[in-house]
């Protein structure tokens, strides 16, 4: 997943699916989804409204990106080899999480 600064715009033209959902307590979000095929397009959290996290997999080119870091690693599976130069964190990377303080 990308996370991409939100202007509050990044409309393409093109219509989605949207869901509300409920993560946690008072963690509501939206996920969007292509109305086509029903693949899962982009993540917004509403305590990060500046934070878009958009799904590679939905780009035309995704070669233009580049992994800052692996994420998640205490839940990653062993047959996902990830790469030993990019750093490692257990849940988000300092400062980074979907939390306004985290």
């Amino acid at each position: 997943m990308i996370n991409a600064g939100s202007q509050g715009g990044g409309d393409d033209g093109g219509e989605d699916r949207g869901l509300s959902v409920r993560s946690g307590p008072l963690r509501v979000g939206g996920r969007a989804f292509c109305p086509e095929c029903g693949c899962p397009l982009f993540i917004r959290v509403s305590a990060r409204p500046d934070i878009v996290g958009l799904r590679v997999g939905s780009l035309d080119d995704p070669s233009e990106f580049r992994p800052e870091a692996d994420i998640f690693v205490k839940s990653a599976q062993p047959w996902d080899h990830m790469d030993r130069d990019l750093p490692k964190y257990h849940t988000y990377p300092p400062g980074r999480a979907y939390t306004p303080s985290g």
